[in-house]
């Protein structure tokens, strides 16, 4: 029998070598890690004293990076990608993370983090109707102006009730326009003589960003934007996903057929026009807390939202509401929070754009956030749950991530992406609820941080299975370092 100074001695060469060779990513595949490792209590065997399982954490860790890292780099060889994985302020591998690459909506965790810096967790959205004059004496109004203020979750009950009906956005925010038009007629009004006009001037007049696919404008992949839009942009709210040709007009009408229902009597015409000098303020109605509309937009993928965050960003910036300026107010603020910025573009607030670029190492270290600052919970509490929620709530059902995978999701063509959180099964249990006003509480286990991007010509069942591959990985190398049963078996 070997004596334990050589078994320690061995153990401590296996972690140099095992470190070298996982950073490197450059091992061979071990056929025996490719499905998902169960979590299984450790034995209640007696372990002898000098056992290969009575080695120090720092061993066991480093030989569970090893192992894991052989099987992602197989499994990955053939493809463009970066990857990165950490505990805490630690790296335990990486590749390829300094190089950029089109980053898909994983480049929300941006816009997210920009938006918890500049307008904070309790920011809210203010939406107001105006009149042309006073309400006479018989109730009437000559003209109504509804002036956006940006919220991106403004809709009628037929939209809210639409999006609750579909597994993505169960749970959706929203700022419910029926409960402004009650206002209005509560305050007396009984008749609008003239129009109901959509004021969006707080932002630029360009629903959509030049730069994009046209087909996202017919496919349904995002509505129109600005400063009052209703129903995330679409023309009707029976989810048909129709651009809305003028948004804020589009608003208008939306809320003289709220009015109508709530009994007042309204012309049917409607348009974008701004608020005249002199209106009179009526009512207004706030958005849910920011937290809760940037944990839809995380969640959901929601892209119409991330892009009026960003026009909301330039003009916290201090300049006009555009895509570009908010863009730019993006980056600036990541570069404040530390981020690395080398090799990183940011075009829009969405992801959609094909110029955009990112780093795993910026992924990362944008999620690193929630560690530092209860600001930033929302970029752990607000993101998608394996089986429970938002994009990945039909996604790695019954195996050992459900419940325990917290990403965000990135999809284009010849585009994936997944970056996020596994916990190990010690932490709470995940749940599709927004953000806490409270920092991320890991004191009860270990979580692993990780970011992945493959850009490589292949099949949407192809993309996706890379992304299942990777947290599959990263979930084995949680379950053998927090199990040293799988570096050695019982009883040695």
């Amino acid at each position: 029998m070997a004596h334990p100074s050589t078994l320690i001695a061995g153990g401590l060469i296996a972690v140099l070598l095992g470190t070298a060779s996982f950073l490197s990513w450059d091992a061979t595949h071990d056929p025996a890690l490719s499905e998902p490792i169960p979590v299984q209590p450790l034995p209640s065997a007696e372990v002898p004293l000098w056992s290969l399982r009575r080695l120090p954490e720092a061993i066991t860790v480093e030989v569970a990076v090893d192992q894991v890292g052989d099987v992602v780099a197989s499994t990955l060889a053939s493809t463009e990608h970066c990857l990165m994985i950490a505990e805490d302020d630690r790296v335990l591998g990486e590749t390829r993370p300094d190089d950029p690459f089109i980053p898909a909506s994983t480049q929300k965790l941006f816009t997210a983090a920009a938006a918890m810096t500049n307008l904070g967790p309790d920011h809210r959205f203010v939406t107001t109707v105006y009149s042309s004059g006073p309400i006479g004496a018989d109730g009437s109004v000559a003209e109504l102006y509804l002036v956006g203020g940006g919220d991106p979750v403004l809709m009628v009950p037929e939209w809210a009730a639409y999006l609750d009906e579909q597994p993505l956005s169960t749970g959706h925010a929203l700022t419910p326009l029926d409960q402004l038009a009650g206002q209005v007629a509560a305050l007396g009004v009984r008749s609008v003589s003239g129009s109901v006009h959509g004021d969006g001037s707080r932002y630029d007049d360009l629903t959509t960003v030049a730069s994009w696919k046209p087909t996202y404008a017919t496919s349904g992949v995002v509505g129109s934007i600005g400063a009052l839009v209703t129903n995330g942009g679409w023309s009707a709210p029976d989810g048909s996903r129709v651009q809305a040709a003028d948004p804020a007009a589009a608003a208008a009408g939306e809320l003289a057929r709220m009015l109508s229902g709530a009994g007042v009597a309204v012309a049917p015409t409607f348009d974008r026009a701004v608020v005249p000098p002199g209106a009179v303020q009526l009512a207004q109605i706030s958005s849910p807390p920011l937290s809760e509309i940037v944990a839809t937009m995380l969640r959901e993928s929601d892209n119409a939202i991330a892009e009026m965050l960003v026009k909301e960003l330039a003009l916290t910036a201090g300049g006009p509401g555009t895509t570009a300026g908010g863009a730019s107010a993006v980056a600036s603020t990541l570069q404040t929070l530390g981020v690395p910025l080398g090799g990183v573009t940011i075009i829009d607030g969405s992801g959609l754009d094909r110029a955009n670029q990112a780093t795993c190492r910026a992924l990362l270290s944008t999620l690193a956030l929630v560690d530092d600052d209860p600001r930033y919970a929302v970029l752990y509490e607000g993101l998608a749950v394996a089986g429970v929620s938002g994009t990945l709530r039909e996604r790695l059902t019954g195996t050992a991530l459900e419940g325990r995978l917290r990403a965000k999701t990135g999809f284009l063509d010849d585009v994936a992406g997944l970056a996020g959180f596994v916990d190990d099964p010690d932490l709470a249990a995940p749940t599709a609820a927004a953000a806490p006003a409270t920092a991320v509480d890991t004191s009860g286990g270990r979580r692993v941080t990780f970011a992945f991007i493959v850009n490589q010509a292949a099949s949407d069942d192809e993309l996706r299975n890379y992304r299942v591959e990777v947290a599959t990985k990263v979930n084995e190398w949680l379950v053998r370092a927090l199990d040293p049963s799988t570096i050695a078996p019982p009883g040695t």
